[in-house]
């Protein structure tokens, strides 16, 4: 099965939802998360507006700052994390405090799917058990749902998305 189609019976079954936009936008990507992360912005956290926010960033085909170096990406919007084989991103909603990171992967080219949220504040540095607890929750996520379809990985940005800039 395709992974559009293990996509689709995610959103059947509720693995996943698809994330729509907080403000009335141009559709041009896609979002999916899991019921955690949709619960979270649904929520009335004024966090969980901000991540909104920054969702609809994606969503509606703003330029991206992306790196594809790990941790090389500053002030990007988002970044391929290590090891890059794993082929995990996480996408960095900043503001208000606390900052958040959603780690996910691309299915294919503009369709992100979200599935572990972490506040950054708790993650220590980039070398540390939390980050590397992240990413194996992140990665643990994906497979539940896509079973032995890996995630979008590579060295070239535009396998990944339309409309960025590279920070690297």
């Amino acid at each position: 099965m395709s992974i559009e189609g293990l996509i689709q019976g995610c959103l059947e079954t509720g693995l996943l939802f698809r994330v729509h936009p907080f403000l009335p936008i141009k559709l041009v990507r896609r979002i999916f998360v899991s019921k955690p992360i949709r619960d979270y912005l649904e929520s009335d956290d004024e966090r969980a507006f901000g991540l909104l926010g920054d969702l609809d960033s994606f969503i509606g085909g703003d330029i991206i700052t992306t790196s594809i170096v790990p941790r090389e990406a500053r002030a990007a919007y988002m970044g391929l994390l290590h090891p890059t084989i794993d082929g995990v991103w996480d996408i960095r909603s900043r503001d208000p405090s606390p900052a958040l990171r959603l780690l996910g992967g691309f299915s294919r080219r503009d369709t992100f799917v979200g599935l572990v949220l972490y506040e950054r504040r708790l993650m220590g540095d980039f070398f540390s058990k939390e980050w590397k607890f992240a990413i194996s929750a992140c990665k643990r996520e994906w497979a539940r749902r896509f079973h032995l379809l890996k995630p979008i990985t590579g060295d070239d940005l535009h396998v990944y998305l339309s409309n960025f800039s590279s920070v690297d």
